[in-house]
């Protein structure tokens, strides 16, 4: 009997070991990922609530960024419906918001950038974000503790549409994934600048503050100050 239950147990494994199948994950026009993504997943960064970077300069500037936020991915999505811990406030003089709502993402706006320095330079940058992925478990968005789908994947992507030719490329991504148990949320973000000036160091702090807005909004937090 104890001989039978272990084939039985056998058998089973092997079924399953035979349905296994590669799965590709889908994402919307407009939300997928950047040809250099596998250079954001190599960057090292410790499992804890802080950012790690790394950058190369050439023709372009490219900063990759990594870090962890101790909540589930659905909580730091809705942290990022802010449109204030994702735009450049920091690199910026003046900024207007305009919301879109017809096109059928989760997030999206259009934001009109100023910045006065001798001249004043202005472009605007579209933002688009969607949950890409769900997985079946316990419900951790509204504290409902309760059986149901959680999220597992989001993607947020900006890019410059229109304004001055002084910047050629500003566009960048900015992925949530949930760990095994979705208690912890992976922040994985990249930026590229192509630009008459290029300061590498603006492009970091705003990657920081980016980050550091995330974590303290969905720790119920407000938007910090600039770095």
């Amino acid at each position: 009997m104890m001989s039978s239950c272990r084939r039985l147990a056998g058998l089973a494994l092997l079924f399953a070991a035979g349905c296994q199948h590669d799965v590709t994950t889908l994402f919307p026009p407009g939300l997928e990922p950047l040809a250099d993504d596998p250079e954001v997943q190599a960057v090292a960064a410790p499992v804890a609530e802080a950012l790690v970077m790394t950058n190369t300069q050439d023709t372009e500037v490219h900063v990759y960024g990594r870090g962890y936020v101790f909540a589930p991915v659905a909580t730091v999505w809705a942290a990022a419906q802010d449109p204030l811990a994702l735009i450049a406030t920091c690199n910026t003089d003046a900024q207007a918001i305009t919301q879109q709502d017809e096109t059928g993402y989760a997030l999206d706006f259009s934001v009109h950038y100023t910045v006065n320095n001798i001249l004043t330079v202005g472009w605007d940058d579209q933002y688009r974000g969607a949950v890409i992925s769900v997985g079946v478990g316990s419900s951790q968005v509204l504290g409902m503790g309760i059986p149901g789908d959680v999220v597992s994947r989001t993607m947020i992507e900006h890019q410059k549409t229109m304004g001055s030719s002084f910047i050629s490329v500003s566009e960048g991504t900015t992925q949530l994934l949930a760990n095994a148990d979705n208690s912890v949320t992976e922040v994985q973000m990249i930026e590229h600048l192509k630009a008459v000036e290029q300061p590498l160091d603006q492009v970091t702090n705003g990657m920081r503050h980016e980050f550091d807005s995330l974590l303290a909004i969905a720790h119920g937090g407000a938007v910090p100050a600039c770095p």
